[in-house]
């Protein structure tokens, strides 16, 4: 009788240690993805920050748009006007320009890779015409 208890206790704790254990594992998971992205976004900020302190960005440089920068980060990177994207995009979204760029192509049900070229496209059109 004893050894029975001893052994569903011991069960019991292995049980509870294991879901312990899932739960730090997801959340490091989730705190490396943080991390990671963070990093990503530190590095493009530096980069764009490089370019326009040489240089202006031109119609070349729109490959630095990426799916996790917010349309008004775009339209303040590229200096464009605040509606332009809106316009040209058609871009329905109450929440523009304050959107992320993958959030509003996936709620919109597009490609996300075919959103961010016509999204480059645009940008680039815009510099060229403008300069």
């Amino acid at each position: 009788m004893k050894s029975k208890n001893t052994l569903h206790i011991v069960q019991t704790i292995l049980v509870v240690l294991l879901i312990v254990f899932a739960i730090l594992f997801y959340r490091l998971v989730k705190e490396y993805d943080h991390l990671r992205r963070v990093e990503v976004a530190n590095s493009y900020r530096e980069l764009i920050a490089n370019i326009k302190k040489n240089r202006s960005l031109t119609s070349g440089d729109v490959s630095v748009i990426q799916q996790w920068m917010t349309f008004d980060y775009v339209n303040r990177v590229f200096n464009l006007p605040p509606e332009y994207l809106k316009n040209s995009l058609t871009i329905i979204d109450p929440k523009y320009p304050k959107v992320v760029i993958s959030k509003y192509a996936k709620n919109q049900k597009f490609d996300v890779g075919i959103f961010m070229t016509t999204l480059q496209n645009a940008v680039g059109d815009y510099i060229k015409s403008h300069q």
